[in-house]
């Protein structure tokens, strides 16, 4: 048996439409209903759960300190309850808007609704949104953006800028134009029978997806038929400066993402800015966000260049490319005069020679921009919180994660975990083997801490005298709630890899428990 000892806690096709009901407050509403779909051209279409029929869903931008409404109604014709979180956006102030079914509010019943209302306080950048239950954060997803100012905000909206266009500037960067890259997974197989599989007696691990898509899109096996879209395309200008936000709607596989002949720089990790760096790849992990610079070339309508992914931490493959897992971006001057464009096959010039990029990626080089709280890092913690996270097989041949060697009865392979947090805080040391906090108490590994809301706990080698390892994170803990700490690797999250932090319960309104429609869950009017 192996243990996961792993912390101590010290584009798309329709423009959503929003309501701007007042100066700072804006109102969206997602209609959660169900749409046959078959995004990698595959031969079978599969019943999912969509934002108001669209995969991914739709684009939400708003900007800093501005007020969110978002209206959640589950179509009395689905046959589940759903919930729908919105990653990386703190909540101050706002518990009950958190999205975490069975947490943070009740799931939403079929014909019910749902109004989310909290205020984005103090915070940009890339962020998205997902269901929180089940598995059914493979369809409900869609990309949330929030940016500085209004200005920069209708500029974003606009594809294929003017050349006389200003830059748009955000936080200390400028840049002509940004796009969304949205990277999720998809299984051929009814999403109900995966999620029995991962809780039944039968489980014995995951193989992985069968597809990658990239803004929804992909194609299985070369399929190619009329109605098949083809890979994902983005249309760039030569000549210009472009903002890529990748967002890691992933679930399961942790991936490396790379454009040959562009030189990135990345900008930007979970709503952070951090100083610029060059890389070669953007490591993607579930629920992870990053932005980096392009400088696009010189070159001419029509020039072609991948867009690829490659396995990451797989010791089996690990460095080579997924099977399906691609995009193109498309040189054109004006898109205007610019045909459609359908690619079913994948590229056929790779870089080869990544499989030796090493663990970590570059988190130990990133730095932040803008220096945070020097009193996170350095007071005395009031609390240290060791979570020991083991795998375990129960008497019903069942599979299910022991959190300090209990089993959470209630929900419901590989070491790598992943940690979505209560909010973004530094991860400022990491180990192999057991957490000793006797020994490893001063232990520091990161310069200077980077705040994030998804940590990686990296595997160990397989032939290493102590395996597995642990992550330390600090976290300040300021804002009242029941907020849920969990793996974000939704196979692991409904099998018990979750647990509750309750902040300050004596100054929380008890109305999620005493009137759960008073605090969100709205009645019909029938």
């Amino acid at each position: 048996m192996q243990s996961l000892t792993g912390v101590l806690i010290l584009l798309y096709l329709t423009i959503f439409q929003y309501t701007l009901a007042e100066k700072g407050t804006r109102r969206f509403e997602f209609n959660i209903q169900q749409a046959s779909l078959n995004p990698d051209c595959f031969s079978t279409s599969y019943p999912s759960l969509t934002v108001n029929g669209q995969f991914p869903g739709p684009i939400l931008r708003a900007v800093k300190n501005d007020k969110i409404e978002v209206l959640i109604k589950n179509d009395g014709n689905n046959n589940v309850s759903t919930s729908v979180h919105f990653h990386g956006i703190y909540q101050f102030g706002s518990n009950n808007a958190d999205g975490v079914a069975g947490i943070t509010q009740l799931p939403i019943a079929p014909g019910k609704e749902f109004l989310h209302s909290f205020q984005i306080i103090n915070q940009t950048g890339t962020f998205y949104y997902h269901s929180h239950v089940g598995v059914q954060d493979d369809t409900i997803q869609g990309p949330f953006i929030v940016y500085e100012s209004e200005e920069s905000l209708l500029q974003a909206e606009k594809e294929m800028l003017s050349d006389g266009q200003e830059k748009i500037q955000e936080g200390p960067y400028k840049y002509d134009e940004e796009r969304i890259l949205q990277w999720s997974e998809w299984w051929h197989q009814l999403s109900f029978d995966r999620e029995r599989f991962y809780l039944g007696p039968n489980f014995t691990g995951d193989d992985g997806p069968d597809s990658v898509l990239l803004n929804g899109r992909s194609v299985y096996s070369n399929i190619s038929t009329e109605s098949c879209p083809g890979f994902t395309v983005i249309d760039l200008k030569p000549n210009r400066v472009y903002r890529l936000r990748f967002i890691g709607a992933l679930t399961f596989r942790m991936l490396g993402i790379m454009i040959p002949h562009h030189n990135m720089t990345l900008i930007e990790i979970d709503g952070e800015y951090v100083k610029p760096l060059a890389v070669d790849h953007v490591e993607l992990v579930p629920g992870r966000r990053a932005s980096v610079l392009i400088q696009t070339g010189d070159y001419a309508d029509g020039s072609m260049f991948p867009i690829g992914s490659y396995f990451k931490y797989r010791p089996q493959d690990s460095g080579a490319f997924t099977l399906n897992g691609f995009g193109y971006i498309r040189y054109v001057s004006d898109k205007a005069h610019i045909p459609h464009i359908k690619i079913a096959h994948k590229p056929i010039l790779l870089p080869s020679g990544i499989q030796n990029i090493a663990d970590g990626w570059v988190v130990h080089d990133l730095r932040p921009y803008y220096s945070g709280d020097p009193a996170i890092l350095s007071a005395e913690p009031t609390h240290i919180i060791k979570l020991s996270m083991q795998l375990a097989t129960l008497p019903d041949n069942t599979t299910r994660f022991k959190n300090n060697g209990r089993i959470h009865k209630p929900w419901g392979s590989k070491t790598e975990s992943l940690l979505d947090q209560v909010r973004n805080d530094p991860d400022f040391a990491e180990g192999a083997g057991e957490y000793n906090h006797e020994l490893d108490k001063d232990v520091r590994t990161y310069e200077d801490p980077l705040f994030q809301d998804v940590s990686m706990q990296y595997a160990a080698p397989v032939d290493v005298i102590e395996p597995c390892g642990w992550t330390k994170i600090r976290l300040h803990l300021n804002n009242p709630g029941v907020w849920p700490v969990h793996c974000h690797i939704t196979e692991h999250m409904i099998q018990g890899k979750i647990v509750v932090f309750e902040v300050s319960p004596e100054l929380l309104d008890d109305s999620i428990e005493d009137d759960p429609v008073e605090d969100g869950l709205v009645e019909d009017d029938d």
